[in-house]
This record gives structure tokens, sequence and C-alpha cells, in this order.
């Protein structure tokens, strides 16, 4: 009984951080950029979140199974749905972010961005950001709150004194959008 509550306070403590580290990052980044290239980094964002509507729901499937599996005690059959699920979605992710990476530069000219490694990197974050999803969902359906914790939370304050170093260092909008990239690698 303690346990589920422990379990439950844990979870909300934790996305609340998620929720406040957030809005940290937004706030500090959005202090020490100008406001054409803070505009800029908030638009390579949600294009970036765009792109992660179909790692949520596979999220949602994976922690659904999984919780199922890991409830029955069949570890076997958990880490084989794991390994068959990564298999059949590596191959075609790659192709697609691939493809993706190949026809960016006729789209950064149609989008008038003005470095042409913006798109590349905004596909890059959000197929790494997949991957994290699909770690952190096993970690959430298993029930191992502290290491999501520890992971989640640690990978918001690195990116938070990562982009202020590098914009202290005079860096604009496309380093420290690559501090995201670089924080969702380190965490999976």
């Amino acid at each position: 009984m303690y346990s589920k509550i422990l379990l439950s306070s844990l979870t909300v403590i934790t996305f609340l951080f998620i929720n406040i580290g957030y809005y940290l990052y937004q706030l500090v980044v959005g202090r020490m950029l100008d406001v054409e290239s803070f505009g800029v980094l908030s638009s390579m964002f949600a294009l970036q979140f765009l792109l992660l509507i179909p790692s949520s729901i596979i999220g949602s499937l994976i922690m659904r199974y999984v919780a199922m599996y890991q409830h029955d005690g069949d570890f076997s059959k958990k880490h084989l749905f794991i390994y068959t699920l990564f298999r059949r979605i590596h191959k075609p992710l790659a192709w697609v972010m691939g493809s993706g990476i190949i026809v960016s530069p006729l789209f950064t000219s149609w989008l008038e961005f003005d470095h042409p490694m913006i798109l590349p990197c905004i596909i890059l974050t959000a197929w790494s950001m997949i991957y994290v999803s699909f770690g952190r969902s096993i970690l959430y359906a298993e029930g191992k709150m502290g290491v999501f914790a520890v992971n989640t939370i640690g990978e918001i304050l690195f990116r938070i004194l990562l982009s202020i170093l590098l914009i202290q260092l005079g860096y604009g909008y496309m380093v420290v959008y690559a501090t995201f990239l670089l924080a969702m690698i380190l965490s999976w």
C-alpha cells in the first residue's frame, strides 16, 4: 500500500520537476538569446515535437505490454516483445530519417532558415528522442521510477547548464539546439 503511494508521489514529483525544468530552460535561453534567435529556436522545438507524436503512441504501447509482462512475471515474452519492436521499427525509421536528412537542404531553403544544418539537426534530435522515449517507457513500465527520475531530471539540468555556458561563450541558437541533441544522446 505504502509503496504504491510512494511510487505515485515520485511520479508526480518527477513530472513536476520535468515541467519546471522545461520552463526554466525556455526562460533562461529566452533571456540570453536575442529575439530573432529565440524565435528560430522555438520554431525548431515546435517542429521537432510535431515529429514526435508517433513516438508517444509507440511509448504507450511499450508501457502497456511491458507492464503486463512484468506483472505476469513472463520476462522472456517481455524481452522478446522489446527486441521484436525495436527490430521492426529501427529499419523503417532509419530510412525515413535518412531520407529526411538527404532532402532537408531543399526544405531549409524553402523555410528560409539561415543555417543549412537546422533541419538535419531537428531530424537527428527527433530520432534520438524516439529512442529515449522507448527507454523511458520501459523504465516507467517496470516501476523503476528512481532511475527514470534521475535520467529525466539530469537531462534537463545538463541541458540548462550547457546552454548557459555556450551562450556565455558567444554561440548562437544552433549550438544551443545541439545541446538538446547531446542531452538526449547522453540520457539514452
